[in-house]
């Protein structure tokens, strides 16, 4: 759901600075922060909160390469996020690379040990490569909602015990590093973290009121649409490659898959909203390689496809561009 009417009230753009690292994050990304928040449900108390870190530009990963993002838990919002996710910029839609993030005991221990001061809680995403570049901007949609028996108001009361909005968001820190399955640990010692209130001088993270309605929309965008990702699998080798040509692509599409052992595939060609255009399953296909041919591709408006491709054990999601 693009959101034209917000956007184009944000004039400040500030230059994302980061360490190089192996993060899933570009540090060359230049980020707008925008803050929807809603008085209408529970006036004048603020029910509902959507963070959406936009234009965030993500680095070409590799399969199963997983991504740590981890919140500082020191402004108490952040102890009561309701899911993060990435979608593609100026929509809801889940961005197809990534799976639905979990929070573990061992990635909110490592942050905490790398990052000893702050109050760390990591959030795992599973990372499939789906042809992710550096030249695709995204945005980062962080949810949360008031925690049991604390009350928001946009600039807080001290005297009657209201927690200020701006403060605690301006409090948050975001981190993106590597994770690893195997050792349950950072493989970067991370080494990027920024404050939100640095994203931006001054006051100029930009706040506006959304009322219920907005949010249900979102959740019900965001949640019902996540692509599956390889959850189930993290660790398990892939036992297929994948690519496809021509990419871009101006009439037919192909792909190439070189089999390591005979097994079905289920090939999917989906639009950006999720929906599956064609498919097709080949049963028992053998041992090496092997050309098949897209269908409906050459029906295809211009703009950015998915095709998705799973053996009933894994997946693999490869972005490819209409001319």
């Amino acid at each position: 759901m693009k959101n034209a009417i917000l956007f184009s009230l944000i004039l400040a753009l500030s230059a994302f600075t980061w360490k190089k690292s192996e993060a899933c994050i570009n540090p060359d990304s230049v980020i707008i922060i925008v803050v929807n928040y809603d008085t209408i449900t529970n006036a004048p108390f603020i029910t509902n909160v959507e963070i959406r870190m936009t234009n965030l530009r993500l680095m070409n990963e590799n399969n199963n390469k997983i991504c740590s993002c981890a919140l500082s838990e020191w402004a108490t919002l952040f102890s009561n996020v309701d899911y993060i996710a990435f979608v593609d910029s100026g929509t809801n839609n889940p961005y197809a690379g990534f799976a639905a993030w979990n929070e573990t005991a061992a990635a909110s221990s490592a942050w905490n040990s790398s990052l000893p001061g702050y109050s760390w809680g990591g959030r795992i995403s599973d990372v499939i490569n789906s042809g992710l570049s550096a030249s695709d901007p995204v945005d980062l949609v962080i949810r949360a909602s008031a925690p049991m028996g604390v009350q928001y108001t946009l600039i807080g009361d001290s005297t009657l015990g209201y927690n200020s909005l701006e403060s605690e968001v301006k409090q948050g820190a975001l981190g993106t590093d590597e994770w690893s399955a195997t050792s349950n640990d950072l493989v970067q010692s991370h080494q990027g973290v920024k404050p939100f209130n640095s994203f931006l001088p001054g006051n100029s993270i930009t706040f506006f009121v959304a009322d219920s309605s907005y949010f249900t929309q979102l959740d019900k965008d965001i949640l019902e649409n996540i692509p599956v990702g390889i959850d189930d699998c993290v660790g398990c080798a892939i036992n297929y490659s994948v690519s496809a040509y021509p990419n871009p692509f101006s009439n037919n599409l192909d792909i190439r898959l070189i089999m390591d052992e005979q097994s079905d595939m289920l090939i999917e060609l989906l639009d950006v909203t999720g929906r599956v255009i064609s498919s097709q399953t080949k049963i028992g296909m053998a041992k090496g390689s092997h050309v098949i041919e897209i269908q409906s591709a050459n029906e295809l408006v211009s703009g950015m496809y998915f095709i998705r491709l799973n053996d009933g054990n894994e997946q693999e999601v490869l972005k490819v561009m209409k001319n």
